[in-house]
């Protein structure tokens, strides 16, 4: 009886797209021996990642490059930010008080109510 043995190495599928300044994005599009879904995984140099999930062989491609362009612009912003990681803005907790110490709401006004 002979033995077969079954590959643990995923096969992989990789997009490179390099701009002209040097930064890279990279689609990866991995399926591990036996399944049928392929786990595409996008990142660019901020740390950004998306993913997504791919069912069967016909298209894949497409499916690489469609979902590399539906994050161009994400790509194009950070590279405007140096490629740093993108700031989340803290919520503002502070509060008008009066001076017995009393939580008022603020006055908003439009632009143009003076």
């Amino acid at each position: 009886m002979a033995l077969t043995f079954r590959s643990t190495i995923p096969e992989r599928v990789m997009f490179l797209h390099q701009d002209c300044y040097g930064q890279a994005q990279l689609v990866e599009a991995t399926r591990p021996d036996g399944e049928r879904d392929w786990a595409i995984t996008q990142s660019i140099p901020n740390g950004q990642t998306w993913e997504a999930k791919y069912s069967g062989d016909v298209g894949l491609y497409d499916a690489i490059t469609e979902f590399a362009n539906s994050h161009r612009n994400d790509f194009i912003a950070s590279r405007g930010n140096d490629h740093r990681p993108r700031q989340v803005m803290r919520r503002d907790y502070n509060m008008v008080v009066d001076e017995g110490g009393n939580v008022r709401a603020p006055t908003i006004t439009g632009r143009y109510d003076r």
